[in-house]
């Protein structure tokens, strides 16, 4: 579970079902789609400075392949 999802999680769990207006909900969506992006980039970024022996190309195939194992259990 990423840190994004666990966060997702404790939210609901605190605040229960929110009453929103659907453009609301949409602007929540976009925004907890974008926060996962940003925390997958944040991975993918310093997995590719860690591995300093591959190409750029190499370490960021390995970086997204990294990523896919670790985290899209979610």
């Amino acid at each position: 579970m990423t840190s994004v999802n666990y966060l997702i999680k404790e939210i609901i769990a605190v605040l229960g079902a929110l009453k929103t207006e659907p453009m609301q909900d949409l602007l929540l969506v976009d925004a907890i789609k974008k926060a996962k992006e940003m925390h997958k980039q944040e991975i993918v970024n310093t997995y590719i400075i860690a591995d300093s022996e591959s190409t750029i190309e190499d370490a960021e195939h390995n970086a997204e392949n990294y990523y896919e194992r670790q985290f899209k259990k979610d």
